[in-house]
């Protein structure tokens, strides 16, 4: 029987298939009401000089909530820009900024600081 086209075979420390997921987002319109803005979720990051620095890194730990941080996960909403702005070869301090719409139609956004250390 062959295999669904969304299941990969796994390494032989593995499970023998693993079902490939993409998180599954809540349409807008059917949000419950929220009343106040959302919150983002988000702390400084410091990495090490020369490691890679993308999408993934950026958004491991940082959340958005709507309805004042007592709502609906907005995760998959949540954006970031300025990440290619930050040159991991380069030892400093740089900025990326985190942006989400809530259901109250009001984007919020964080800034936060990524350290290129030693």
């Amino acid at each position: 029987m062959p295999k669904p086209a969304n299941v990969t075979e796994a390494p032989a420390s593995k499970p023998a298939f693993v079902l490939e997921t993409t998180p599954i987002c809540v349409p807008r319109d059917s949000l419950p009401i929220a009343t106040k803005n959302p919150v983002i979720i988000a702390s400084n990051i410091k990495i090490k000089k020369g490691s890679n620095f993308g999408n993934s890194e950026a958004m491991a730990g940082v959340k958005a909530v709507d309805d004042n941080g007592n709502g609906i996960d907005l995760g998959c909403y949540l954006n970031v820009v300025g990440i290619d702005k930050v040159n991991t070869n380069v030892l400093g301090t740089y900025k990326i900024t985190y942006n989400v719409k809530g259901y109250t139609g009001k984007t919020v956004s964080k800034t936060v600081k990524v350290k290129v250390v030693k």
